[in-house]
């Protein structure tokens, strides 16, 4: 990976130089930025914007299953059974310059609980903590440094943003936070790379010493099409998995804005890990998925999403069946119905069922099932 960081390090430095785009940057802010009222500026400092903003995401699920322990197999977000519980609260500060921004989200929850299990401290708290600089005036190159957003996936944690309330297992078998370096570099005016040098897959504190990294194209041909692409490489033996070695990651991204009412949103993605066994032999295992949403804008207020969604590790590298089965293959759909009550607040409700040709899910009894349906109820507020 040395080679590879000289190189990306260089990118860096040689960023302004090779490119003198004048291109606003697409996607600085992500969805739950922008519904985030102004709340306040620092009146000693000309020009400088203080944001403060907070959301906070409470649901009811019942498993039909009924699992004994009250926990739902297999994700992260939203993971309760028969009990109200709160997914993800945080606040949300963001202080911007012409030149310099930071970005703060300490977030509270079942989602940080399990999604940051890794982390110790007060780490287990970041959504998001980065600083980002812009060296040049007149390009819009940005290098942000930090806890960063991950850019796997069509989906993040903050449920207001996506069609449907529960997450695919698309993003909870990725990471969904990075941590490291990320240098923004407009190409065009539709199109927009990203490279990142990060502490590895999903860690905060590195857990191996071996730096990885990240590649990201975005091409928006017009306001209907985003067409997203991503490459992760990066070495991932340490303490837990001695016999890990190089990981290789592809994801694929494609949102489509049909007609008026009717919006799709595609991800299809493979990772490909390295292993070495006790006689240094190597061997490649592989993941992947394959999911689709579909959003029908009902009225201004009301939208119903459809998913159906593919997923297979039969290695255990990402999703290890709570059962003794041969691997993991799970096929997956779902219906959601949204209603915002006024502009900062929304109800939902959501039937979702998984299934598996293996007996991946338990009965409240203790025996093995093939298949596992729930009913979500869900209130989200923000400003």
């Amino acid at each position: 990976m040395k080679t590879h960081t000289l190189f990306l390090l260089g990118l860096f430095c040689l960023g302004g130089n090779a490119l003198a785009q004048n291109t606003p940057q697409n996607q600085v802010d992500s969805e739950a930025n922008k519904s985030q009222m102004k709340f306040y500026h620092v009146t000693p400092l000309k020009n400088n914007k203080v944001e403060v903003g907070a959301f906070l995401d409470v649901y009811y699920q019942y498993q039909f299953n009924q699992p004994k322990s009250g926990d739902v197999p297999y994700f992260v977000s939203s993971n309760r059974h028969n009990e109200m519980s709160v997914n993800l609260a945080y606040l949300d500060i963001k202080y911007t310059e012409d030149r310099m921004r930071m970005h703060f989200i300490p977030g509270f929850g079942g989602y940080m609980d399990a999604n940051y299990a890794a982390e110790t401290g007060s780490f287990k708290h970041f959504v998001e903590a980065n600083i980002g600089v812009k060296p040049f005036k007149q390009k819009d190159i940005w290098i942000d440094a930090g806890v960063l957003p991950s850019p796997f996936s069509t989906e993040t944690a903050i449920s207001k943003d996506q069609p449907m309330y529960t997450r695919s297992l698309a993003p909870e078998y990725v990471p969904y936070y990075l941590s490291g370096v990320k240098l923004t570099l407009p190409i065009k005016k539709d199109l927009t790379t990203y490279w990142y040098i990060v502490n590895g897959w999903q860690n905060i504190i590195d857990n191996n010493q071996q730096k990885s990294i990240v590649g990201q194209f975005e091409f928006v041909p017009n306001k209907n099409h985003t067409l997203i692409g991503n490459v992760y490489v990066g070495q991932e033996q340490f303490d837990l998995h001695p016999e890990w070695r190089l990981r290789t990651f592809y994801d694929l991204q494609w949102t489509c804005k049909i007609n008026k009412v009717l919006t799709a949103y595609t991800c299809v993605y493979l990772g490909q890990q390295n292993r070495v066994d006790s006689v240094n032999q190597t061997s490649k295992a592989q993941w992947g998925q394959a999911n689709t949403v579909l959003k029908w804008a009902m009225s201004n207020q009301s939208f119903l999403s459809f998913r159906m969604e593919y997923f297979k590790d039969m290695f255990g590298i990402q999703l290890q069946s709570i059962n003794h089965v041969p691997g993991s293959v799970l096929y997956g759909s779902g219906l959601c119905y949204s209603h915002m009550l006024g502009s900062k607040s929304m109800f939902r409700l959501e039937y979702r069922a998984l299934k598996s040709p293996y007996a991946m899910f338990n009965s409240s009894n203790g025996y093995g099932l093939k298949s596992s349906q729930s009913l979500v109820a869900n209130l989200s507020a923000w400003f």
